[in-house]
């Protein structure tokens, strides 16, 4: 693999910034730096790429044609990695994290995933079990499904989706009862 020759990417970045902006004092907020520490990258990458890429008195700079060229292609890769950025970023969030209980997850929502995930292929599902209450304050997941009577009390909304019974089982010995 050969090595790139580019100058420190700080320099590009603050070359970039002040291009962008106008300005040494706007271009070192958007840096967290210093107007001199803008300055100072600026005047290394002219002495890195061995051309003037400023010219006018120090309040007044402007861009040389070499600047001009040198931030338009700055300018346009640093958007690309900001979109590729985003994009990446946007990947990682098509995954929906859901906590319940192993039961549940077991008896009822995994035989339906392959039905879904055909519905929605672009979706990855975590599966994390949990009888703990909801606590979205304190957990990281999307959605939790609870056996519960109550409204989570740390954000969040409870729906009911299920219908459940509830009732005594008993062996048919201890009711008299047989099957027929």
């Amino acid at each position: 693999m050969t090595r790139r020759s580019l100058p420190p990417l700080t320099a590009l970045r603050a070359f970039e910034a002040f291009a962008r902006l106008g300005k040494m004092t706007t271009a070192a907020e958007e840096l967290f730096v210093t107007h001199g520490a803008v300055s100072r990258q600026i005047c290394s990458l002219e002495e890195a790429v061995g051309l003037a890429l400023t010219e006018g008195p120090r309040h007044r700079l402007k861009l040389t044609d070499a600047g001009e060229r040198l931030a338009a292609s700055l300018s346009s890769a640093f958007d690309r990695v900001e979109r590729t950025l985003t994009d990446l970023k946007s990947a990682a969030d098509t995954e929906l994290h859901l906590s319940c209980l192993g039961t549940f997850a077991m008896r009822w929502l995994i035989p339906r995933l392959g039905s879904f995930h055909d519905q929605h292929p672009g979706l990855r599902v975590r599966v994390t079990e949990s009888f703990a209450p909801a606590d979205f304050a304190r957990e990281h997941y999307d959605a939790a499904i609870r056996l519960t009577e109550h409204v989570p009390s740390h954000g969040g909304e409870a729906i009911a989706f299920l219908d459940n019974f509830h009732g005594p089982v008993a062996a048919p010995q201890l009711t008299g009862a047989t099957r027929g």
